[in-house]
């Protein structure tokens, strides 16, 4: 608990999953980490990174974490989030 991503590379120290994820991405093109730049499957990649760092990260966080958030935030998580049972 408290730990950060973190990425050094040479003078660049970057922190956030999703903007590590996009620098590897952009370093290292011929890995195929991401679609190409300008293409709809780009725009798409930043559709779901973000989606997952902004809206799945903070309501699983409340869930894991309700003393971080109180019960107001537990049950306004519990009830965004998807029903495991079908």
């Amino acid at each position: 608990m408290g730990k950060i991503p973190t990425l050094e590379d040479g003078d660049v120290v970057l922190t956030e999953s999703a903007a590590i994820c996009l620098y590897l991405a952009e370093q290292f093109p011929d890995a195929r980490l991401a679609p190409p730049a300008d293409t709809r499957e780009r725009a798409e990649l930043y559709r779901w990174l973000f989606w997952l760092s902004n809206t799945v990260q903070m309501t699983q966080m409340r869930r894991t974490y309700p003393e971080r958030f109180g019960t107001a935030g537990v049950e306004e998580a519990t009830r965004s989030w998807p029903s495991t049972t079908t």
